[in-house]
This record gives C-alpha cells, structure tokens and sequence, in this order.
C-alpha cells in the first residue's frame, strides 16, 4: 500500500475508485465500503482510500476531548490488511473546513481522478457537511464517475458506527464494541514504572504509558485480556480505574500478565480487551482488594480458557 500526504503528491490515474472519510476504528461498516472499493477495482486502475489527519471534528467541533478508536498508525496497517491500494492521508486545517463540497470533490477529481465514488448509506462532507450523495451524483453526471452508496451494516439490530463503538467502550462492553469493530479492541504503550501495590501484595503489575493521547480507554473495571509483546501472545488481566481503595489521585493501566514472564519495564506492549469481569470498586482493606483480585484472576483463567477451547 502506497502512502500519500496530499492532492499534489499522489499521480493521477483516471481508473481510480475511490472513497473518502475519517474511518476512525475501521469497522464492520468501513469494512464493507472498502470490500467493494478493492472489488470494483477488478485488475483495471487501483482502489484509493482518503482519509485525514487529525480527526475533523477536533478543527470543525473544537472537540479536544475526542477520543479515537485508531491511531494513524493502526489505521494504515489494517487498511494495508485490507488490500487498499493506496492512502491519501490530507491534513485536516480550516482551509480545508471552509471549503464549499462541490469545490473539494472536484480538486480531487483533478489531481487524483475518480471512475467511481464510494460512500457510506449516510456520509456528508464538505463545509457544514453539506455536501452528500445528491451532490457527487450531479459531479459525477459533470466530471463522468458513478457514485456507489453502501448500506449500512447492522450487529444485534443496531447500526455500526464508530460513535456507538465509542459508546459501548466509554462503558466497558468491549464485547459489543468488538463485535462491531470485526476484532478486540486494543491499545498499546509503554511499560513504565508505578506505585508497586501489585507487587507488594503478590500480583505485579506493568504501568502502561498509551502511546497517543488521542486513544480512548475503555471504561473504569478489570478486564480478561490478550497481551501482545515482541510477537508472542499472553493471556492476562488489566486494571483501569483510579485505585480507590488506597485513594489514587490518578488514572491508571495495569496489566497482571498470567504466567511467567521476564521484566517488561520500558517495554512496549499491546493490549486486546476481550470482557469486562467487574466495574471499579473500592474494598475496605488491602487484604480485602488482595482476595478479590485473586478471585478476579481465577475468572479471568476460566474465560480465557473457554475461549482458546
């Protein structure tokens, strides 16, 4: 997959089928659109991916607060998995917000060339998000290009959408979330040194540093959980929350790794939410936290092993 940063970077080809948004998670729904982008290309021109950087909703919105599902680079490495010819990654700016829909699709009709448009059942875009189905069909009636609309995609009789992913993971259904993403939904940082408490009282823990800021963290409780480290798997179980019971001030990661395991401080690793075994609760002793935490693992141990079955 080629990587591209602008209009004026990527070569012209005029059999591109191309589709455009932010895809922030990629999921079931995003799949589906780019599924039929790369069937369509069919061994004649190449499927283009547009997406922009960062999220338009932190320079449209002035939504700082705005937590993704995908880091940049998570995004291209599932799209290359996906067999997406090329990425065209614009950066997002308030030139860019203030431009008029019909303006932008025909500088990329321009500089990339388009043979056909994919968009999702409710895409808008554009200044004010004007621009939408009607308006690139009558650009494309102009400048010569079909326009294909996918439907939406539909898990439990609800419609996939990054904003409901988000939803679900604000409030610990990673189970849901994965089913709409097509995978566990995962972060990954680095090892970094914490208070001890786990290991003090016979569960030690790795302190993870979320490497991108802008990732959202699932909700306060502990979690059954794949640990990804130096391409070997581990089975595991991760804490959010604030440590209540011994009054934490700060927000925390830490992930008890079942198994002997070297020291992974200062190491980098990547963590794949699969349930949520209990909310964030404080105990009114540290002996209290120490057998429910025990209790906790021994759940962890039966979930995961019902799931590797």
């Amino acid at each position: 997959m080629k990587i591209y940063r602008s209009l004026e970077e990527i070569p012209f080809e005029k059999e591109t089928c191309l589709t455009l948004g932010t895809f922030d998670g990629i999921h079931l729904g995003h799949q589906e659109i780019i599924r039929s982008l790369t069937r369509a290309v069919n061994g004649t021109g190449r499927s283009v991916l547009l997406t922009f950087s960062p999220h338009p909703q932190k320079i449209v919105g002035g939504d700082d607060k705005l937590c993704l599902l995908t880091t940049l680079e998570e995004k291209q490495h599932i799209l290359k998995s996906l067999g997406i010819d090329a990425l065209l990654i614009m950066s997002f700016n308030p030139r860019l917000a203030s431009q008029p829909p019909r303006d932008f699709i025909m500088e990329i009709v321009r500089n990339v060339g388009v043979r056909c448009f994919f968009i999702g059942f409710n895409h808008a875009f554009g200044k004010d998000r004007t621009g939408d189905e009607k308006l690139l069909n009558q650009v494309g009636d102009q400048c010569g290009f079909k326009v294909a609309v996918i439907p939406p995609v539909l898990v439990h009789g609800e419609t996939v959408s990054s904003t409901r992913i988000r939803r679900k993971l604000h409030q610990g259904l990673v189970q849901e979330a994965a089913l709409m993403l097509g995978r566990p939904y995962c972060v990954e940082g680095k090892v970094v040194r914490g208070h001890g408490l786990g290991h003090r009282i016979g569960f030690p823990t790795a302190n993870i540093r979320v490497s991108d800021r802008d990732k959202l963290i699932p909700g306060h409780g502990v979690y059954a959980v794949q640990v990804h480290y130096r391409r070997r798997s581990f089975s595991g179980m991760c804490y959010i929350g604030f440590r209540p019971t011994v009054n934490g001030h700060s927000k925390g990661i830490e992930v008890h790794v079942l198994g002997t395991v070297e020291d992974l401080y200062q190491q980098r690793l990547r963590v794949l939410f699969l349930n949520r075994i209990r909310e964030e609760k404080k105990f009114e002793s540290v002996d209290r936290l120490r057998e429910q935490i025990n209790e906790d693992k021994l759940r962890v141990k039966q979930l995961l092993s019902s799931v590797n079955e």
